[in-house]
């Protein structure tokens, strides 16, 4: 379109969504209106061929209407345009031209904006859930209609629904629907036990891949060396009634009397309630209080109804003698006051606690080790060796392997209630060689079954159930030997899986079945670049000449070089771009730039289970078990949105980007960004420079908690602490030769005593820190830092990310240089934060977070980089050292 080209534009301003709509020769356009400033306006018409915008260009005569008034005319000219070929539109920004039409357009931003700031905010409205309390179909489909005009979603997954809403509204509140879980099946495996014998086939509510297949494996191997023997040790509760007295000295009387009749009043719970075979009876004074703790051993139709009934008449048997006495005077009384506490599951006794004792025991010949478990007795001794020193060096009372996978499955796909499966998950796996084989066992202590009532009523449950044939009263026991016998099985098969990797090859062979279309190099066409060009030159008349790649070896991660030497067929890491072009018929431009592929998740976990199995299946299984605690985890989709949308503060520091690829069908996660040429990487001379501007950019990204950034949590890292302990005697033995005693001493002292400092640490502010600032990722030049390689991204102390750039620096630490970076972080940091921060108050925190990168950070950037052996390690591994010194963490 020429410049002296007129559009008639009438833009009605209402409560709907804004419209723009111009004459074009024959035919009638209309488009969306995103903003109105007071110098212009900004819309989104659709993308064509032959659009009659262009950067420069006029549009005159346009009329703005509201539903009060008419404005106009005024004239406007196209200041930008920036192609969205994603959703097929391009977005134009017009400003005004002359004065007159300045005038007008302050007057349109003044009518709208001061009627809109007029109108009074809607006060926040408790809207209830309709139908709150009845039981039947037409209440579901009204309250499933509510959430879908509260939400605008469709919610069509819930519409049906075979489940009774009368018997599920006994369940829960506000019924509206159910979930589904894929449940296979595993076996046979044939039992030898008191209440369960001959073979078995069980299910298993899963989305976990190749647990069920692990659970057939160890089920054949078991049955072929003579099948499993299980019998239940015993069936007990605790529970724990309160009485509250006047004084201690009727609480002294009161525990006095129940030591000396104790024995009696066993005796009369046991006559009276014969599912209860032994009651032990220990009270506990404490002032004016006496806790009494009840043991109840039960028989086979034993259940917690009765011990409760039991329990009240015990109470009722201690009024009826206290009451009379005139010296004692009783105030309350409750009937469980959980005075033993709750202890978490893997740190508790194993012999105490609620539910059902039992045990599996199966022998393993030394053929079966071979033809099934394709690994050999003396493999699985000693992993099973190894797996012991692990969870002795962190003080895990309990040995299963997988428990915690195994029991949920067993547990949801018979209908168990989901609150007993944290202290349902415990247990002892023991294996010890014996002639002709291995003998191993399984004693799960505290096994909370249903087998009447509650979910087990429900269809499919209540099917599964049926399966194993445990449905109904008294099966309690049978289904106890059943999920006793498979988990074994399990452990069986994860064991010998540690001496042999065949947790990763089961997921990758899984993988190799589920192909992806990948991003491949010759997707990187002149096609693809094209829409990229015309954003940079605010018109759709570009023509990409000719397109060449860089041979120039790029500064790749460790993660991209290991999938690069696999020769996948799918693009990964950093490639240098060099486009000549031509915008319409002016001259021949040339564009150089930098296209990275990010890494998705999957493909760093699958490099580390290839790295930790040449540092032993032990590590490699706790890695595959706590992969929520580490950083890996959607690492693709966090630096392509901190790309794409990055916080205000950050767009200064990160190279500029032109576009931002994704396509999640194929896998694909690209960002290209500018050439920083040989900026990255070279040696930072103004280290003090980078660490003010570290504090600046932490200060100012306090308030800018990105949804997709990594966050540790305390619990987190407490559950995973068998996998931290790991990493670190990791460390100590790839690198003997140089890696320090007393450091090694320091990291696991650190580990053990986590509960002293890593609750203070929880506590510091934190702010989004880049997590991997070592010299590769960033650049320094024209007093500008810029940072690349944001998948390490976290929520975390700043000075997190100071202890890794100096750790990194390749010259010399001494406390001078130490004292000068502090300071200069320091005082950045307390002038753009919002809050004051004295020097101590920034010492106590590079402390706290010197300890986390001490114990977390450090061990596993070490496992990343174990098979690089650059001497890089030891100088880093120094630096490291000097820093504890320094900060008197170490002598």
């Amino acid at each position: 379109m020429s410049k002296d080209a007129r559009h008639s534009v009438r833009i009605k301003i209402t409560n709907e969504p804004w419209t723009l709509r111009y004459s074009r020769e024959d035919e009638s356009l209309e488009s969306p209106i995103d903003d109105v400033s007071s110098q212009g306006l900004a819309i989104t018409p659709p993308y064509r061929e032959n659009s009659p915008f262009h950067v420069g260009a006029s549009v005159e005569q346009v009329y703005i209407v509201s539903q009060y008034r008419t404005y106009g005319p005024l004239n406007f000219r196209i200041k930008r345009i920036t192609f969205q070929l994603d959703i097929e539109r391009i977005h134009v920004a017009m400003m005004v031209d002359d004065d007159n039409s300045d005038a007008i357009m302050k007057q349109v931003y003044q009518d709208l904006y001061g009627l809109l700031e007029s109108e009074p905010e809607p006060s926040p409205e408790w809207i209830p859930i309709p139908a709150r309390g009845d039981a039947n179909e037409q209440s579901r489909l009204q309250r499933l209609n509510f959430l879908r005009e509260r939400t605008a979603q469709p919610l069509s997954g819930l519409e049906h629904c075979y489940l009774d809403p009368a018997d599920a509204s006994t369940k829960v509140e506000n019924f509206i629907g159910s979930i589904e879980m894929p449940v296979g099946v595993a076996g046979p495996l044939h039992f030898h036990g008191e209440r369960v014998s001959g073979p078995i086939y069980a299910p298993f509510a899963t989305n976990e891949t190749s647990l069920v297949a692990s659970a057939a494996r160890g089920s054949k191997a078991m049955s072929m060396s003579g099948g499993v023997s299980t019998r239940v040790m015993r069936q007990s509760i605790r529970l724990n009634p309160l009485m509250i007295f006047e004084n201690h000295k009727g609480a002294n009387y009161f525990t006095r009397w129940l030591l000396d009749h104790k024995a009696e009043m066993a005796d009369q719970i046991q006559d009276l309630f014969p599912e209860i075979d032994r009651v032990e009876i220990w009270p506990h004074s404490l002032g004016t209080k006496v806790h009494i703790s009840l043991h109840y051993t039960l028989a086979e139709s034993g259940s917690l109804s009765k011990v409760k009934q039991a329990t009240w008449t015990f109470i009722q048997r201690c009024l009826d003698y206290m009451l009379p006495k005139e010296s004692v005077t009783i105030e309350n009384f409750v009937i469980d006051s959980s005075f033993q506490g709750d202890t978490p599951a893997d740190r508790s006794p194993l012999f105490s606690g609620n539910g059902i004792q039992v045990i599996a025991e199966a022998m393993i010949t030394e053929d079966v080790a071979q033809t099934i478990l394709k690994s050999n007795l003396s493999e699985i001794l000693a992993a099973y060796r190894h797996h012991q020193t692990n969870r002795n060096l962190n003080d895990c009372k309990h040995t299963h392997l997988g428990l915690n996978h195994t029991l949920p499955s067993l547990l949801m796909a018979t209908g168990q209630s989901l609150s007993s499966m944290v202290d349902t998950c415990i247990g002892q796996f023991y294996v010890e060689p014996v002639d002709g084989g291995l003998y191993t066992s399984l004693i799960l202590p505290r096994l909370d079954l249903e087998t009447v009532g509650k979910g087990t009523s429900f269809g499919h449950q209540q099917q599964c159930l049926e399966l194993i044939e445990c449905h109904g009263p008294g099966k309690q026991g049978r289904l106890a030997e059943i999920v006793a016998g498979f988990s074994l099985a399990l452990e069986v098969s994860g064991l010998a899986s540690l001496a042999k990797s065949y947790f990763s090859v089961s997921r990758r062979s899984f993988l190799k079945n589920h192909p992806v279309e990948c991003l491949r190099m010759e997707h990187l066409d002149k096609a693809f670049f094209t829409p990229i060009l015309q954003t940079l030159e605010g018109t759709p008349g570009v023509l990409v000449e000719s397109l060449s790649f860089s041979s120039e070896i790029m500064n790749q991660s460790y993660f991209a070089k290991h999938l690069i030497r696999r020769k996948l067929p799918k693009f990964v890491g950093l490639t240098k771009a060099k486009l000549r072009y031509r915008v319409g018929q002016g001259d021949t431009k040339y564009y150089t730039c930098v296209v990275k592929s990010l890494l998705s998740g999957q493909d760093v976990q699958l490099v580390i289970e290839s790295i930790t199995k040449n540092c032993g299946e032990l590590l490699s299984s706790y890695i595959s078990r706590y992969q929520e605690a580490l950083p890996y985890r959607d690492c693709h989709e966090r630096e392509w949105r901190i790309n794409r949308e990055p916080p205000k503060p950050l767009v200064e520091f990160l190279p500029k980007r032109p576009a931002c690829y994704r396509q999640s069908k194929n896998d694909a996660y690209v960002v290209i960004m500018e050439d920083l040429g040989n900026k990255i990487g070279s040696i930072i001379q103004d280290s003090k420079r980078i660490a003010e501007k570290l504090g600046v950019l932490h200060g100012q990204l306090r308030a800018h908690a990105h949804s997709d950034l990594y966050m540790p949590h305390i619990d987190q890292i407490n559950v995973a602490s068998i996998l931290w302990g790991s990493l670190v005697v990791n460390g100590k033995f790839l690198f003997p030769e140089w890696y320090d005693d007393h450091l090694f001493q320091h990291q696991m002292n650190l580990l053990a005593k986590r509960d002293t400092w890593l609750p203070e640490w929880d506590a510091c502010p934190k702010t989004m820190i880049h997590g991997r600032l070592n010299q590769n990722h960033m650049a320094f030049h024209n007093d500008r830092l810029t940072l690349i390689d944001w998948s390490y991204s976290s929520w975390n102390i700043a000075q997190h990310d100071l202890i890794d750039f100096m750790i990194h620096l390749h010259h010399q630490l001494d406390e001078e240089l130490l004292n000068e970076l502090s300071q200069a972080h320091w005082q950045a940091l307390s002038e753009s934060s919002e809050r004051d921060l004295s020097q101590d108050e920034w010492q106590k925190q590079l402390r706290l977070a010197l300890k986390f990168y001490t114990v977390f950070t450090y061990p596993l950037g070490l496992l990343e980089d174990s098979f690089q052996k650059s001497s890089k390690l030891i100088h880093f591994h120094s630096n490291l050292i000097r820093i504890l010194t320094w900060q008197g963490l170490m002598a």
